[in-house]
């Protein structure tokens, strides 16, 4: 078997099991990019905390975008391929929504996949540390509903 012969019949096995050891991980940053709105937001009273707020949510809008394809629900719910690598940010570049260079040249998955969750553990303690609800608490305490 060759190498390409191997990764083909073990891709979809492997990526699936990539995509929950990603969730499992930082899929809690999910809930700052879903449509429902940025948890907490409403709650700030103060237009400075309001903007800091906004600017560690879009310092990491980034991975709202690109873990979406990834996530191990989507492909539950759908048939859902990954992106052809390198990811293609024309649109983020587009909207304005700043990705960091060594994403953009990342040539694989696991390093695609390990940078993405590198920076979604560090914004995930940002954005919490900004949010009201969850500002404070000891990270073990806060629930994906905080």
């Amino acid at each position: 078997m060759t190498y390409a012969e191997f990764q083909s019949r073990f891709f979809d096995k492997w990526i699936k099991k990539r995509r929950w050891a990603v969730e499992n991980e930082v899929g809690d940053i999910n809930v700052y990019y879903e449509p429902l709105g940025i948890p907490g937001f409403n709650l700030l009273e103060d237009e400075a905390d309001e903007a800091r707020y906004i600017a560690v949510w879009k310092r990491y809008l980034f991975l709202g975008n690109m873990l979406m394809p990834f996530s191990p629900y989507l492909a539950t719910y759908k048939e859902v391929g990954v992106p052809v690598l390198p990811y293609d940010t024309s649109k983020m570049d587009e909207k304005g929504i700043f990705v960091p260079d060594d994403v953009r040249a990342a040539a694989g998955y696991r390093e695609l996949l390990r940078m993405l969750t590198s920076y979604a553990r560090v914004g995930l303690k940002e954005l919490r540390a900004v949010n009201p609800v969850t500002r404070g608490k000891d990270p073990e305490t806060i629930t994906r509903d905080d």
